[in-house]
């Protein structure tokens, strides 16, 4: 497949704490050659965690042992380790409090927050600094961006813009692709919270179909494969959402972007997996009810972001 090449050591997929150290070993056999890093934030409470489920798992000791345990099995499949510290309203004291523990953790990389990142590079010098998706960026925010940054998290309209992405290139960033979020073309970012997330998907449909809307805010493996043809450079990497997924869920997910299976394999087995290519909660109530021919036609047509 034409992707597989383009795809080698660049998946970054998310730590999961629904799937087991087997289920693992399973998931890092088969794509050795393609998973880059491993995401995940730290341990240390609830106010690190954007994900309440995330939250709740680690109040218990034997699935902390077990993250413990997935870290290890990472670092012997070569799999860099990427420690997460941007839940949208983290204060500086957490981040402070943090420190020892990423030192112990010994990580790769640090994605975080554009307000954290003199903290994080003056304690970690040594460690690549990722700006956030979660700093909802913006291409007039790009001369302004702290140099402490190696790399960029890009998603939405940035997936159907080559020019905006060579930009970001040209101002001395790599670029990281979040292809399966989701997230609302026109969304203000995560800090606006939950409602606002959810106001934007139901003031977007009264212009637009659901099938319209998932058109424009999924990013399918063909379209992934004529990104990478078309842009001038190679991203860093590609960021898979999956952490409150299971096991089947990553597996088919990078198979079907890996290998550039259809959409419709998986969906016409279950209309669940409109999940695979869009993540956005919003989107699960039209699931039985949309028509991928329509959702093509769309795609076909083509998008002015």
């Amino acid at each position: 497949m034409k992707n597989k090449e383009l795809l080698k050591k660049k998946i970054s997929i998310g730590l999961s704490l629904e799937m087991s150290l087997d289920e693992y070993i399973f998931v890092f056999e088969k794509y050795k050659d393609y998973i880059k890093s491993i995401y995940f934030s730290p341990p240390l409470g609830e106010m690190y965690h954007s994900r309440k489920l995330i939250a709740t798992q680690f109040e218990d000791p034997i699935i902390v042992e077990k993250f413990y345990e997935i870290l290890k099995l990472a670092r012997k499949y070569n799999i860099k380790l990427d420690c997460v510290l941007n839940k949208p309203r983290l204060e500086e004291k957490y981040v402070i409090n943090s420190l020892d523990a990423i030192d112990k953790l010994d990580v790769d990389q640090i994605t975080c927050l554009e307000r954290h990142a003199d903290i994080l590079s003056k304690h970690f010098p040594e460690k690549k600094l990722i700006y956030s998706y979660n700093n909802d960026f913006k291409i007039k925010k790009l001369e302004s961006i702290p140099k402490e940054f190696s790399t960029i998290v890009v998603g939405k309209y940035y997936l159907r813009n080559t020019e905006l992405l060579n930009k970001i290139k040209s101002q001395g960033f790599d670029v990281k692709l979040l292809v399966n979020n989701g997230c609302s073309y026109n969304c203000e970012g995560c800090a606006k919270g939950t409602r606002k997330c959810i106001n934007t998907f139901k003031s977007n449909l009264e212009t637009k179909t659901p099938e319209e809307l998932y058109a424009l805010q999924s990013f399918y493996p063909n379209e992934l494969n004529n990104l990478l043809n078309q842009m001038q450079f190679e991203p860093e990497s590609i960021k898979i959402s999956n952490r409150t997924d299971g096991y089947q869920y990553l597996d088919m997910c990078l198979d079907s972007y890996i290998n550039e299976i259809s959409p419709k394999e998986f969906i016409s087995k279950n209309n669940k997996n409109y999940r695979l290519y869009c993540r956005l909660a919003p989107f699960n109530d039209y699931h039985k009810s949309m028509d991928e021919t329509k959702i093509l036609q769309y795609k076909k047509q083509g998008f002015k972001v």
